[in-house]
């Protein structure tokens, strides 16, 4: 349930009149204020930032015009970055919609009662999707994963079903969507990822600042092989010597742009800041170990030295040097997609070190991902997914180099 505003958000020409700017970390700023000479990447969200990353993301990334329209999305957490976003498309032409997508939390108090009205979105909120001509959702950190995962496997299944509903009319529609990752950057976001707000929002506004077109030069040499290749082998001075199998999915890069190429190939949906390549693994190859070296960050912990041992293409064996409690929590409560080995993806972004929630994508980084991958053109459904995290491993594809020690 939801609440659909058209129009300019509340205070939007007060904050004209006041020529002062409320901002999603909550503090005010002139709007004429001039980062530092000669700085090439800004510290902070000013205002003349903000400009720049939503003019980056409606026009770029979802390609809109004036007098098109975008559906803007947002959790409780993140509304500041909402309504700062719909200013920036009006002063752009765009016709923005603010869609009030309240917490989960929200509907299922601490008394675990499960809600009498439902949680399915209304049809006027999905009308209003279905005729729009982009989407931006700002995620949100899950602010009580323990009581999520108490909650009966029949109600999580409903809150997926409904986030699914949107997945569907953007898919039907042909309607570019993007996850807008900066609206998630805020000090209670930090706060719940156990991360320092003020190198968070620096490293966001860096990784955001590359270009598309850099991100997909940099994956040109690894997407033939990628595609043609049958036997994937990722090895480290770690540990990790794990061999994998290719099925000829198509690779997918991710470069926080959706253009007529990832429309052509039924990809609607990016990411922003962008940059990895991905391509779903067949699910039944695979042996050996992977031993990650870098961290996966989650609102209420985080997840290291992942090692995880395969065995005829199933997972047998796991440990973690921190998280093993949260991962085995969602394990528990996964269904059979939780072994299988599901996604295999190479980082591309030069400017992200440790950028959650996609610390995937710093450049040179190898990652697989087990649980589905049916999102990815694999065969395997489900909602379970976790990621290891590699730097600076080797990969062969059919004996062939594909990546040095992190470089290609």
């Amino acid at each position: 349930m939801g609440l659909v505003l058209r129009g300019p958000p509340q205070g939007f020409w007060d904050t004209h009149r006041s020529r002062s700017i409320r901002l999603p970390d909550g503090s005010a700023e002139a709007p004429n204020t001039q980062r530092e000479a000669g700085t090439d990447v800004p510290d902070d969200f000013s205002r003349a930032v903000w400009t720049r990353l939503a003019e980056k993301v409606l026009t770029e990334t979802l390609g809109l015009r004036r007098r098109q329209s975008v559906v803007i999305a947002s959790g409780t957490q993140s509304l500041p970055a909402a309504e700062r976003l719909m200013m920036e498309a009006l002063r752009l032409g765009i016709r923005p919609v603010l869609l009030r997508v309240p917490d989960w939390s929200f509907h299922y108090p601490k008394n675990g009662k499960r809600p009498s009205y439902g949680v399915a979105f209304s049809r006027p909120e999905i009308a209003a999707l279905a005729a729009s001509d982009g989407f931006v959702f700002i995620p949100v950190a899950l602010d009580d994963e323990a009581r999520w995962e108490k909650l009966p496997s029949a109600e999580r299944r409903a809150w997926n079903d409904r986030d699914w509903t949107f997945i569907r009319v953007l898919a039907s529609h042909s309607i570019k969507a993007v996850d807008f990752l900066p609206g998630l950057v805020n000090p209670e976001s930090a706060r719940s990822f156990d991360i320092d707000f003020k190198t968070w929002q620096k490293e966001c506004i860096r990784a955001s600042s590359i270009a598309a077109s850099q991100l997909r030069k940099s994956a040109r040499p690894l997407l033939r092989p990628l595609l043609t290749g049958k036997r994937l082998t990722i090895t480290h001075p770690n540990g990790t010597h794990l061999e994998l199998g290719l099925c000829g999915n198509s690779p997918i890069v991710d470069d926080g742009m959706v253009d007529a190429q990832d429309l052509a190939i039924g990809r609607y949906w990016t990411v922003f800041p962008g940059g990895q390549v991905v391509v779903a693994l067949d699910g039944r190859t695979a042996e050996g170990c992977i031993v990650s070296n870098r961290p996966t960050h989650h609102p209420n912990g985080s997840l290291s030295e992942a090692r995880w041992t395969f065995r005829k293409g199933r997972l047998v064996k796991y440990d973690f040097g921190k998280g093993r409690r949260m991962f085995e929590r969602e394990y528990r409560l996964a269904g059979r997609e939780r072994n299988r080995p599901a996604i295999f993806e190479v980082g591309l972004n030069p400017r992200i070190h440790d950028l959650p929630p996609v610390e995937d994508q710093e450049r040179g980084v190898c990652s697989l991902l087990i649980g589905h991958n049916d999102d990815y053109g694999g065969r395997i459904q489900g909602m379970f997914r976790h990621t290891a995290i590699l730097r600076g491993g080797s990969v062969l594809v059919d004996d062939t180099p594909l990546i040095r020690a992190g470089r290609w």
